[in-house]
């Protein structure tokens, strides 16, 4: 009897920290140009999506969801009211053919690779720490500047580590053309952290755009529902 009740409350206690255990992480951030407010940008992560809200001045004010098991990349203008879908089979069949690819699917793979690594982004260069900060340089020119979080204030759980880990490597997969929002927050830039956990950061500076992004908050959520308000009418596949 003692056995079986001890059994049922391990069950709970183990239902009860699952429960805990957060299924999507939102990271909120105020964007300065220049060191002059600009805007926030909001991101969120979980084990099937990425979300990500830039409110910054007109041009700039955009909704970005990228949908893991539909390998599809939606990013919504909010000024213009327009979307521009991509789909991974889509984009890597009109590569092939453009190409008149012959060769096997895992040497696409890595050509695009080559190709991206060619752009510069972050995790293509080797971040070497300058004092309290972590520069990457390409040609000379310092690109991407991180200021690592100093204490626990936004300490990271082995959990959630995995967690974006998980989502970035998705997404890395993935071989859609760049999109407007990825150029001023990679969000590769994230896939570090499950490498080097000083890599997670109060401030990111893209200095090609004159960016800063400081962390303002990171909010574990238990459920998904970052896909439930998206803009009326907003598009995650193509008509």
């Amino acid at each position: 009897m003692l056995r079986n009740l001890f059994t049922i409350i391990l069950f709970v206690l183990f239902s009860l920290c699952n429960s805990l255990h957060a299924k999507t992480l939102k990271l909120t951030y105020q964007v300065l140009h220049d060191d002059s407010p600009y805007g926030t940008g909001e991101l969120w992560i979980s084990a099937e999506a990425t979300r990500f809200d830039l409110n910054i001045e007109a041009q700039h004010d955009m909704t970005e969801v990228v949908l893991f098991n539909d390998r599809t990349s939606s990013l919504y203008k909010h000024d213009s009211k327009q979307h521009y879908v991509l789909d991974d089979k889509s984009y890597k069949d009109r590569v092939k053919k453009q190409m008149n690819w012959k060769k096997s699917d895992d040497e696409f793979y890595q050509l695009l690779l080559q190709m991206e690594k060619q752009s510069g982004y972050p995790r293509f260069l080797d971040f070497e720490k300058q004092g309290n900060v972590f520069v990457a340089e390409n040609e000379g020119e310092q690109l991407y500047i991180v200021t690592p979080v100093l204490g626990n204030q936004y300490s990271l759980t082995t959990d959630e580590l995995k967690l974006i880990k998980h989502a970035v490597v998705k997404r890395k997969k993935m071989a859609l053309a760049k999109m407007g929002l990825i150029d001023f927050l990679p969000l590769d830039i994230l896939y570090m952290l499950s490498e080097k956990p000083q890599m997670m950061f109060s401030k990111y500076t893209n200095k090609m755009y004159a960016l800063t992004f400081k962390l303002k908050s990171v909010e574990r959520l238990n459920n998904a529902f970052f896909l439930d308000n998206l803009p009326k009418n907003y598009q995650t596949t193509k008509r």
